[in-house]
């Protein structure tokens, strides 16, 4: 009989599920409700004119500040403009630490809600 290695596993960091602009959208179409998370960076924001429908917009650094307008039971999707959804991901791990339990990055961001979908509303 062979000898059973014990092989320990390490801890792994629960990783948000990203969700794509056409998917976010037929779900919203099926009726359920959404909250969008706009952390691009100031610059981007001040330069768009626009944002997604209904977003709290924040920075990265300032989570704390928000908790209160994120509505319990509900699907968060955060955006940015950055390349590999880095900070709307960062923000999404933040938020699920937290105890949201339900935090999605939006694949592409902002451009990718835009591209396939072309609904924004003005600031």
């Amino acid at each position: 009989m062979g000898t059973l290695k014990h092989v320990s596993a390490k801890p792994r960091k629960t990783e948000p599920t990203k969700l794509n602009a056409a998917e976010v959208k037929r779900r919203m179409d099926r009726g359920e409700r959404f909250v969008f998370v706009d952390v691009r960076s100031q610059k981007d924001w001040n330069e768009s004119g626009s944002r997604l429908p209904g977003a709290i917009r924040m920075e990265a650094s300032e989570i704390e500040q928000h908790l209160s307008e994120i509505p319990q039971g509900r699907t968060i999707v955060t955006y940015c403009s950055c390349p590999g959804e880095e900070s709307s991901t960062r923000v999404a791990l933040e938020l699920m630490r937290r105890g949201f339990l339900h935090v999605h990055p939006l694949i592409g961001g902002f451009d990718g809600w835009r591209a396939a979908v072309g609904t924004v509303e003005s600031k």
